[in-house]
């Protein structure tokens, strides 16, 4: 992101989380993570890392954690957005704020339309003794001010999206982008209302050599800032049947749905970084928004494949690692 815009949105994302700031707790700050002063000696890179690594016990496949070379890269180039306690200066949520152009030879295989250029929503999390400490509603809170901001910024500026990428199973997720969108036209701290119109775009898949699915279907889901659009119901529901092979049967209940609902589709194909295929299912006429499915039931297939945080001491050792792979490298190229 060029330094022109990315101190753009950081002056708008600043506003907004002043904003926001002075309408939720008193001892919670919402602020961007680059902006902040003395704060950055407590809240390091490392305690950033240490923040995902212990606070998401949950499926892996929900969100990938950031290792030390990502958590560096977010904060040279997107802006981060970060709640955290004054008094203690612990993290209580967390998000980055990614930019992206997919440009002829350099098309992101995970949303492959071609020409655009996009903000992504990532990374997003929140502490999880928030409940313990009656502080609710921080991802969303995080969700409303990423929403308004990128719309406050494409103003002037034609043909940026915003997307969010969210596992299909992942309900917490989902509902949090829908209270935020209605937080934004009912009880808006903005002193202007405004709803988005939110529709799952399309859903991709990563499979290996063999043809084994890697990981659960992820929806992308698309945040419409032009806000000239008609507001036309059709409740959906989608139910999912767990099985041994989980990942299939996800898929399975999902290409049902679509043929259940006359919704037509586009594949691409597409390979990795790390020589997997990529499949973007890009749905053509799913113009049921986010708010009108009336459940994703999850039939516990969201449970399983815990991830188990590593202790203090692995932490350091896989930085450890990370950094020395990383400056081999770079002496060996340079």
């Amino acid at each position: 992101m060029k330094e022109k815009n990315f101190l753009e949105i950081t002056k708008i994302l600043k506003k907004l989380c002043h904003v926001i700031t002075k309408k939720y707790n008193s001892n919670v700050i919402f602020s961007v993570y680059q902006l902040l002063n003395k704060e950055k000696e407590l809240i390091t890179p490392y305690k950033i890392i240490e923040f995902y690594n212990k606070n998401w016990i949950g499926n892996k496949d929900f969100i990938h954690i950031p290792d030390y070379n990502k958590v560096i890269e977010n904060i040279n180039y997107y802006p981060i957005i970060i709640a955290y306690n004054k008094k203690n200066m612990e993290i209580l949520g967390i998000s980055t704020l990614e930019y992206h152009e997919n440009k002829k030879k350099n098309i992101n295989s995970y949303f492959p339309q071609k020409e655009t250029k996009y903000f992504s929503i990532t990374g997003i999390l929140t502490n999880i003794n928030n409940r313990n400490w009656n502080l609710k509603g921080i991802g969303i809170r995080i969700y409303e001010i990423e929403l308004y901001a990128v719309f406050l910024y494409q103003k002037n500026k034609r043909n940026i999206k915003l997307i969010c990428e969210i596992d299909c199973r992942n309900i917490c997720s989902i509902k949090a982008l829908v209270k935020a969108n209605e937080n934004l036209h009912n009880d808006f701290e903005f002193n202007k209302k405004l709803e988005f119109k939110i529709c799952i775009i399309g859903y991709y898949l990563l499979i290996n050599k063999v043809g084994k699915i890697l990981e659960s279907p992820t929806f992308v889901i698309e945040i419409n800032l032009d806000l000239n659009f008609k507001n036309i119901s059709q409740k959906k529901c989608i139910e999912y049947i767990k099985t041994d092979n989980v990942n299939f049967s996800l898929l399975n209940t999902i290409s049902q749905f679509l043929d259940r609902n006359n919704i037509t589709f586009l594949i691409s194909k597409t390979k990795n970084l790390d020589n997997q295929y990529v499949f973007f299912v890009k749905l053509n006429s799913l113009k049921t928004q986010l708010k009108d499915f009336e459940n994703f039931i999850t039939n516990d297939t969201e449970k399983g494949n815990n991830n188990i945080p590593l202790s203090e001491l692995k932490l350091v050792k896989e930085i450890a690692k990370t950094i020395v792979i990383e400056l081999l490298l770079f002496l060996y190229y340079y």
